[in-house]
């Protein structure tokens, strides 16, 4: 099925709000009321410039919401809940997050950009939503049961990330597996393997630079430079998945219904 790709001008907007933050994340993460300002406040910016200057300003509001609740809920539970890894950025109500609130407000846009790169036409004119599920011998075109499935691949992995995270194999076998699961059940296109490869690349080397030069957070078994190599794998599981379940998301909000 065809789908809405995503605006070039909108994509370089977010570029730069990305590469901004990851600038201040670099040089000034321990300056916790300077971050504590200056995030937000480019968050807001951006907000308010997409808002003015593109189209489906609710739908905007509505998903970047959305993007904020998943992502920092995500982190916080990994972080607090779990104790998975550390954050070394000072924070300022530690007995309610050891992570930065700027930083759960950083997640809303990490997981709309993400989508926004997922669905950008740069990665191929294949621009389309599939649905199609393999098993065995036997197609299936239903995407309810292709959401199903890759939840279940996200609730499975993440469990075994919280009981096995110290471990330095089954920290990240569970998540080799998955991705040759996925492959075989929902046989990704070149531009979805396009994507994967990116995400794999991109977010191990953002990754390291927010360790190494910001020195923001910790992992257990960081391999590569700091990285351990789940995380690395779970960067291009999660968004290949995350793309499917944001657009879908995306077409239900903008149903008349909910946005007029």
């Amino acid at each position: 099925m065809k789908v809405k790709a995503t605006n070039g001008k909108s994509l370089l907007v977010d570029t730069f709000v990305i590469v901004a933050i990851s600038i201040l994340i670099c040089f000034f993460s321990k300056k916790l009321l300077l971050m504590s300002i200056v995030v937000p406040l480019i968050l807001a910016v951006r907000l308010i410039y997409t808002l003015i200057r593109f189209d489906e300003k609710k739908q905007e509001i509505i998903l970047y919401t959305i993007c904020t609740i998943l992502g920092a809920f995500n982190d916080w539970n990994s972080v607090v809940g779990k104790g998975v890894y550390d954050y070394h950025a000072p924070v300022y109500f530690p007995e309610f997050s050891t992570i930065p609130i700027w930083m759960l407000l950083y997640w809303g846009m990490i997981l709309r950009y993400m989508a926004a790169v997922a669905w950008w036409p740069g990665l191929g004119k294949d621009v389309e939503l599939k649905n199609e599920v393999h098993l065995g011998s036997k197609v299936w075109k239903s995407t309810p049961t292709k959401i199903i499935l890759q939840l279940a691949i996200v609730f499975v992995t993440r469990q075994f990330i919280y009981h096995y995270y110290l471990d330095s194999v089954l920290s990240f076998a569970p998540f080799v597996v998955a991705l040759i699961l996925y492959s075989l059940i929902f046989r990704p296109n070149k531009r979805e393997i396009k994507l994967g490869l990116l995400c794999i690349s991109l977010g191990t080397v953002v990754e390291i630079l927010y360790i190494g030069a910001g020195d923001l957070h910790y992992y257990h078994h960081g391999i590569l430079f700091g990285v351990p190599i789940w995380i690395s794998l779970w960067w291009s599981l999660s968004v290949i998945i995350w793309k499917d379940i944001y657009k879908l998301i995306e077409q239900k909000i903008s149903s008349p219904s909910i946005c007029n």
